[in-house]
């Protein structure tokens, strides 16, 4: 009988970007790839926090320099994040279309990100974990089969 290796479906997210008349503009289509993306995004989505909380207290700065370099940070911290989704190139077709507007991408994509993309593929992350465990233990079972 032979041994059968079976490919994983792939997991794909739709982002749909749409004009303020609503209309969609472009849709980017994200695969979850659990093997690349969980450490990954949990480093970029980390970074992202910290320079929002970096922007929250400097926006009461007194001066403009202070509050420039923040939005710089949070920038990079966005375009990172964003890299890590979508893509070199799906994240500069995002940044195109929100014009490097940081502040309005975090309101409208990030919330895509932490509340379908990262559970998602910390779903997925789980579901490999278990399976690869469950093959692993059928495999020890087998072998001491030959132990006795």
């Amino acid at each position: 009988m032979a041994y059968k290796a079976k490919r994983q479906d792939r997991v794909i997210e739709d982002l749909e970007l749409c004009g303020s008349d609503g209309k969609v503009v472009k849709t980017i289509h994200v695969e979850l790839d659990a093997d690349n993306m969980v450490r990954k995004l949990s480093e970029k989505h980390v970074a992202l926090i910290n320079a929002l909380k970096n922007v929250q207290e400097i926006k009461d700065a007194s001066t403009e320099g202070e509050k420039a370099s923040a939005i710089t940070v949070l920038g990079a911290a966005v375009v990172d994040l964003f890299e890590a989704v979508f893509g070199r190139e799906d994240a500069k077709c995002i940044l195109d279309f929100y014009g490097n507007r940081y502040v309005e991408m975090c309101q409208e994509v990030v919330p895509f990100i932490t509340q379908i993309v990262i559970p998602e593929v910390r779903k997925i992350a789980k579901q490999n974990k278990k399976a690869a465990l469950a093959g692993y233990s059928r495999r020890n079972s087998i072998f001491n089969g030959f132990r006795k």
